[in-house]
């Protein structure tokens, strides 16, 4: 969780000086950057980093969602998240944001052919002339007047290789949080105490809206622009829809779990009553002892 949170504030960071605006128009699909006080290479550079850190959040969601089912379950596997064998769980993100970097920079550049193909759209929509177009993304087939296509054939792997990705972690995150909701739901129906099961009810609200967020604020708007770039739809300036949901998602993510369960929507609603208590100034009174009674609560962590 500490991993994730660094990570989300570093690609927050990014997001605040690369300014991304995502942008459809026919076969086409590009990440063009907005800010206009860095230079054209260090622009591209960023750009490319960007695409990056977003495939790596791809391969994060998969392995929380696997550590998940792992606690569910009691796994042995789960030491390996506490010696140094962790080190080949972090290697996954790096190997997928590397990846996405490769894929951008080498497959999927700015072209002369991409960039008379989306100048005229992009200048009407978002007031960008040519020459100030700083962007990377793919160009997958050409339509010509008399009906012929023709391939593209490094941006179309490319941007195969890019929406694999995006489905594979779908695909992770949706199989292990049902696993681990089932594997919750059965270990619940075997506990006795009342109690118990009144605390496990918010984890299981918690893990479904949490399942949920990502998917439907960068999994489900990427997806949705690959597949009109594949089918020749433009989607414009609506494009830029995906630039708010993924910026959003840093903020939202945690939320669940702050506010569906009872100790956590507390402590926070203690601590914001008062300066004090919100900085620690309170002498640790009510703050202190509703963190603690968290710590005290037999839950199982997920």
């Amino acid at each position: 969780m500490l991993s994730f949170a660094i990570f989300e504030i570093c690609y927050s960071i990014l997001d605040v000086i690369v300014k991304p605006t995502h942008f459809s128009h026919g076969t086409a699909f590009i990440v063009i950057v907005t800010n206009s006080w860095l230079s054209r290479d260090t622009l591209l550079f960023l750009d490319g980093v960007y695409a990056g850190f977003f495939g790596s959040s791809l391969a994060l969601f998969s392995i929380h969602y696997i550590y998940r089912y792992l606690v569910s379950i009691g796994s042995q596997l789960l030491k390996s998240f506490n010696d140094w064998r962790i080190f080949f769980w972090f290697c996954i993100p790096l190997i997928y944001g590397f990846h996405w970097i490769y894929l951008t920079w080498v497959m999927c550049p700015p072209r002369n052919m991409t960039t008379e193909y989306v100048k005229d759209a992009v200048s009407a929509s978002l007031g960008f002339t040519a020459d100030k177009l700083v962007y990377i993304g793919p160009y997958l087939y050409t339509i010509e007047d008399n009906g012929n296509v023709t391939v593209h054939l490094s941006d179309m792997l490319g941007a195969m290789s890019l929406s694999v990705g995006v489905s594979s972690s779908i695909f992770m995150i949706l199989y292990f949080g049902v696993k681990c909701y089932r594997n919750l739901k059965n270990m619940m129906s075997h506990l006795e105490s009342q109690r118990i099961r009144n605390l496990q009810h918010p984890l299981f609200v918690a893990l479904v809206i949490q399942t949920l967020i990502p998917i439907v604020l960068m999994h489900i708007p990427s997806m949705i622009v690959f597949l009109a770039a594949f089918m020749n739809v433009s989607l414009g300036s609506l494009t830029g829809v995906m630039c708010i949901t993924v910026a959003l998602f840093p903020a939202i993510d945690p939320l669940p779990t702050m506010f569906i369960i009872e100790e956590y929507r507390r402590t926070i609603l203690v601590s914001l009553k008062s300066p004090r208590n919100c900085f620690g100034w309170g002498g640790g009174s009510k703050t202190s002892n509703a963190t603690n009674s968290i710590a005290q609560k037999h839950v199982i962590a997920i």
